[in-house]
């Protein structure tokens, strides 16, 4: 490092930057400005197309702290978004698996399961034969500033 920046970094101010890194600075936040622009209107479309609806969540109901939890985030999607989350309790995400396995073989494209928490096992059975919707992340709206270098289970899963 040289002398000015250890001065720099010692004293607290931030280092100085040469013409090179600025510039290069503000084309990146100038690019990813722009693709945030971009993805909250394409988010703001998703959200106006999802408000009204009802969002069937099939989740383990087997502790009292993860139902309230569940019945929390329902409450603030639907002040937020005017969603209506419906907690579909479970005793096995299996058998949850098991009936979107048999509404995709009946051809069904709108099954009964919207949304579901499962385990490693599960999903990975899910991902296998097809049964997940997707891929949304780039759909997301904060997605352009997701570091996907280097981790290629960030765009994967």
């Amino acid at each position: 490092m040289s002398t000015t920046l250890n001065q720099a970094l010692d004293s607290g101010a931030p280092p100085a930057l040469n013409r090179r890194h600025t510039l290069a600075l503000l084309g990146s936040a100038l690019v990813l400005s722009q693709q945030a622009r971009a993805a909250d209107a394409a988010w703001d479309g998703i959200e106006k197309q999802a408000r009204g609806q009802t969002v069937y969540f099939n989740a383990w109901a087997g502790a009292e702290p993860i139902n309230a939890y569940i019945r929390w985030a329902g409450q603030q999607v639907q002040e937020r978004f005017g969603v209506r989350v419906e907690h579909v309790k479970i005793s096995d995400a299996g058998d949850v698996v098991k009936r979107v396995r048999n509404e995709k073989a009946a051809g069904k494209q709108d099954g009964t399961v919207d949304l579901i928490w499962i385990n490693g096992e599960n999903f990975l059975t899910m991902k296998r034969e097809g049964l997940l919707y997707g891929p949304i992340t780039s759909k997301l709206p904060h997605y352009p500033l997701v570091d996907v270098r280097g981790k290629p289970t960030t765009t994967l899963d």
